[in-house]
């Protein structure tokens, strides 16, 4: 009998980064398997037309956002209720009759669809958690989502416990099979969501090796192209610009660094909403030329980046995993990363890298922050050790064979009960 699993997206910020190479790694896993693959992509910007191809001998279905003018994905809604209720019937039409058949989502706010689903069938369900709304709003403060839950004191607050409610919901009551990307993130499932450990199965994230050893004019040609100068020091951060991400909190120690190190610049790779960066580019007074944002780039960007970067800065205020600090890693890349859940998984201090610990608006964190910076800059054999040790952990522990490997053996178990 034919095995068919369907994986569950929507189109967000997310698909540009953790979320879009997790469901690649997925699916070149699956094939191994025999999988018939379907991706399905919910809220997609195709002009208000279903689109449906195949790449790869993989199924793509992207079912419209609502036409409605000024639509904001209002999680959790009634409004966004009917939404993924129509979606369902879509795609009721594509899920094949009698045939061994799961979904596995990479999105709590699909609860709703994913409920439809578990009401009308009996098909498995699984769902990886990449991260979760409160951890975003109120950037990782667990205390404050306490507080919250027990007595919202505004809509907002009220938001936040409905969003916490309903991912609840959707762990303990829809998913058959729940994957953890951290063990952190394991152990908030159990604790805080009260989700039964026995359905809980740990994958870390991990990449494809992509790097590419460069020789000294390939550096020196790289820097030229970007009108890099051959003595200057150069910080890299890659990823979202959002708060939780720490990025006001490094800017404050670069500011400080500049000062003991005038040659010095910070390299900023990706994008985050207008109004974040608009208050992004007035902290940056009065060093406006000592820093670059480039805004999205693409992969091979990236990589050449990191193959001229001196020190990797990942300094997320809450991560649940930590692509950045893997790829970096896997660069060869020495990092400097805050002491904070995920991270505190991947890099090892003193190893293959170091921490600092962050404070909002704090000039001593700063202060320590940018002497992290200083020191390491003017340690070259420090730098030399946490770059080969990075690469080495990179090899041992998030490989892309390490994660086939785990998910292959996850869904051995899943075929069993599917057969059942």
């Amino acid at each position: 009998m034919k095995k068919h699993i369907f994986i569950m997206n929507m189109e967000s910020r997310a698909m540009k980064y953790g979320v879009g190479t997790y469901t690649g790694q997925l699916i070149s896993s699956l094939k191994a398997l025999y999988f018939h693959i379907s991706v399905v992509t919910l809220y997609a910007d195709t002009g208000g037309e279903l689109s449906v191809y195949f790449k790869d001998d993989v199924r793509y279905i992207n079912i419209p956002k609502p036409s409605k003018d000024g639509y904001e994905q209002l999680f959790f809604t009634e409004e966004d209720n009917l939404y993924q209720k129509n979606a369902y019937y879509i795609l009721l039409s594509f899920i094949p009759v009698n045939e061994e058949t799961c979904f596995h989502f990479n999105f709590m706010e699909l609860s709703n669809i994913a409920s439809f689903i578990k009401k009308k069938s009996k098909h498995l369900i699984i769902l990886t958690v990449h991260y979760t709304f409160w951890s975003f709003e109120l950037t990782g403060d667990i205390n404050k989502l306490k507080k919250i839950i027990k007595q919202p004191r505004n809509i907002w607050e009220s938001g936040i416990q409905k969003s916490f409610l309903n991912e609840k919901f959707f762990l303990n009551e829809i998913a058959d099979y729940v994957i953890a990307i951290a063990n952190h993130s394991l152990i908030t499932l159990s604790t805080l969501y009260k989700v039964d450990t026995s359905k809980i199965t740990l994958i870390p994230n991990a990449l494809e090796d992509s790097y590419k050893e460069r020789t000294i004019e390939e550096k020196r040609n790289i820097r030229k192209r970007f009108l890099l100068n051959g003595n200057e020091k150069v910080l890299l951060f890659a990823g979202r610009l959002t708060p939780v991400k720490g990025v006001g909190e490094m800017i404050e120690a670069f500011k400080l660094t500049v000062k003991q190190i005038p040659d010095i610049r910070l390299i900023i790779a990706g994008e985050g909403l207008e109004k974040d960066m608009r208050h992004y580019f007035k902290q940056c007074y009065p060093i406006w030329s000592k820093i670059i944002f480039t805004g999205f780039i693409s992969k091979d960007v990236i990589h050449e980046f990191y193959s001229i970067a001196d020190v990797g800065i990942v300094p997320s205020i809450y991560e649940e995993f930590g692509y950045v600090a893997v790829e970096m890693m896997m660069a060869g890349l020495p990092v400097i990363a805050n002491q904070s859940t995920g991270l505190k998984e991947i890099i090892e201090d003193n190893e293959n890298g170091e921490f600092v610990l962050l404070e909002r608006d704090s000039l001593e964190s700063s202060q320590l922050f940018a002497k992290k910076i200083v020191d390491l800059l003017q340690n070259a054999v420090l730098l030399k050790k946490y770059a080969q040790t990075g690469r080495m952990i990179f090899m041992e522990r998030y490989s892309l064979s390490c994660f086939c490997k785990k998910i292959n053996l996850f869904y051995q178990g899943v075929l069993l009960n599917m057969a059942k």
